[in-house]
């Protein structure tokens, strides 16, 4: 039977004792990492699960030898079985790891259980026979130690919902009641489209091809200057349309009064540093590579994407000095790609990853916050860069992320139930005529990767622009003859039978024929000794091969750049 049940050490001083001695454990973890990554000992540092694992051993050690942690020291507090005596070995092992894995099982409920009865126990102290008292003569400043924790703790806190809350706010912003969504292809009658696989004769096609026809720039430039705001939609790694943003810069300046450029692959949080870069009196190669390595998915080496930051510099340095600098900016959240990518979370995961990955949960809750609401995020940063602050602008993203006219319905029982609202959606229904979406040519996806046959629509375009002599070309599919055209073999039209190709893109731009389309070349050195230590894991999945060393993960995407 329990003995001596005074001075029982109740939730809040037995919390912020161990959020003392996580402070401890990350420290010593930090300190390490860099400790070998300062000697050049590059090896992959599975930071979460040496934190597991580091903890269960130094406090099972700590309990087993004195009864107490540093954290519970520092707040006098300690251990005890149910006699009044220190714990055996044994028993701390078992306290601090299976005993207190089972009370965080229950979404930690076996900790709170702790706040919620006389006897101040947790599972854990009921599994392992412990029990937690107050010490009698409490250390000097344990005061100051306990304020110091409560401090931490608040301001560690405050930090990490500072960076989801923001994702969050913005979802709610940008939203769009399904209710209030304008939505023509809801409402179109199917028969009011032709299959592309179905029109036997395209001469109305070419001829207004060579009449409407112009040339890839001149069209950009015309958009841009006509809206506030014009979204390239991309497939990424494309060397061809980052060749070309990159020329048009210069014009979309003089010419459209472009004002501001933004990219995808950039984070908002790094448009500070942006903004430094491309305005210095001389190109920062080391900032620029700071800003490069910062893009979610660390994986995002093709220089030519990069190049666009050297672009609007040299725009800037080339303009007299009162006149208005082109802006840079980033849209993206502050989210590691990586995190989610081994736990095999969304339709970016790569494949299965070894099991001590799945410690990555942890950091990476904040991480599927963030990009689960990228698309309002991306939507937002656009609305307070370009329209609230009346600067035309240019946008570089995923095609998926330009549609300003489609949602992807979600149907139940003939009815539509709610609507997949992405970014141009989001944008397009605010905003109407101010938003111009442009898909740079390129293939759509099939419906099933396993379907025999293939999208027929960029075939079909293909040929109309070779018999037009026109393979660079830049045209609006509003009022064409395209605009009421639709491929049922290509996934974005298989959401909703009267979904047509106006719908997916206001403006077509093709550079390049399909089979002349080249890949972005490979930043020498992107991957750096740093990333390798933290997202090795990472990159295997994806390569699906094991790495020695980041010049070997260099090499591999220097000869594999993902689609």
């Amino acid at each position: 039977m329990e003995k001596n049940n005074k001075n029982k050490a109740g939730f809040w001083i037995r919390f912020l004792a161990i959020w003392l001695d996580f402070l401890l454990i990350y420290a010593i973890l930090k300190l390490l990492f860099y400790v070998l990554l300062f000697s050049s000992i590059y090896i992959y540092f599975n930071f979460q699960f040496a934190f597991f694992i580091l903890l269960i051993v130094y406090s099972a050690v700590s309990i087993s030898f004195k009864g107490q942690t540093a954290g519970k020291w520092l707040l006098t507090i300690k251990v005890y079985n149910t006699n009044g005596e220190k714990l055996s070995f044994i028993q701390s092992v078992f306290r601090e790891s299976i005993a207190k894995i089972f009370s965080a099982a229950g979404i930690f409920l076996g900790f709170l259980w702790i706040g919620f009865t006389t006897k101040k126990r947790g599972w854990h102290d009921y599994l392992a026979g412990s029990t937690v008292k107050k010490e009698v003569n409490p250390i000097k400043g344990a005061f100051i130690w306990k304020s110091f924790a409560i401090l931490t703790f608040i301001v560690s806190s405050g930090v990490y919902l500072a960076e989801i809350i923001p994702g969050i706010y913005h979802s709610w912003k940008m939203e769009i009641p399904a209710a209030r969504l304008d939505l023509p292809f809801l409402y179109r009658p199917v028969s009011k489209l032709t299959e592309v696989s179905d029109i036997k004769q395209d001469t109305l096609f070419t001829s207004w091809i060579k009449k409407n026809g112009q040339s890839p720039k001149d069209y950009l430039v015309r958009i841009a200057g006509q809206h506030q705001v014009t979204l390239l939609g991309e497939i990424h790694n494309q060397k061809d349309n980052l060749e070309f943003l990159n020329s048009a810069i210069p014009d979309l300046y003089f010419k459209s009064g472009v004002r501001c450029i933004g990219m995808e692959v950039l984070k908002a949080d790094m448009n500070k540093n942006i903004k430094k870069l491309v305005n210095n009196p001389s190109y920062d190669e080391g900032l620029a590579m700071k800003i490069a390595r910062s893009q979610p998915w660390q994986i995002w080496g093709d220089k030519e994407y990069w190049d666009v930051l050297k672009t609007v510099w040299e725009l800037n340095k080339s303009l007299p000095a009162n006149a208005p600098k082109m802006r840079l900016i980033g849209l993206d959240g502050d989210w590691e790609g990586p995190n989610i990518g081994v736990l095999n979370i969304g339709g970016d995961a790569k494949g299965a990853s070894p099991f001590l990955e799945k410690f990555k949960i942890f950091p990476a809750i904040k991480d599927i916050i963030i990009e689960g609401n990228r698309e309002s995020i991306m939507a937002s940063n656009i609305e307070e860069e370009m329209i609230k602050k009346g600067d035309k602008g240019v946008v570089l993203v995923g095609f998926y992320h330009t549609m300003t006219q489609l949602g992807y319905p979600q149907i139940q029982n003939h009815k539509v139930v709610a609507v997949q609202q992405r970014m141009g959606l989001l944008l397009g229904q605010k905003y109407k005529d101010q938003i111009f979406g442009i898909e740079l040519f390129q293939p759509l996806s099939p419906q099933d990767e396993d379907n025999a046959r293939p999208p027929v629509l960029e075939g079909f375009i293909q040929a109309i622009l070779n018999k037009s002599d026109k393979t660079a070309v830049g045209f609006s599919i509003k009022n064409s003859p395209f605009e009421f055209i639709r491929d049922s073999y290509s996934d974005v039209f298989d959401y909703y039978p009267s979904i047509c190709y106006g719908d997916v893109a206001a403006g077509l731009i093709c550079l390049k024929r399909s089979d002349k389309r080249r890949h972005c070349t490979w930043t020498e050195d992107y991957i750096s000794n740093e990333m390798y230590m933290k997202y090795k894991p990472f990159y295997e999945l994806i390569a699906k091969q094991k790495f020695n060393n980041a010049k070997d993960v260099n090499e591999y995407f220097k000869k594999n750049l993902l689609d």
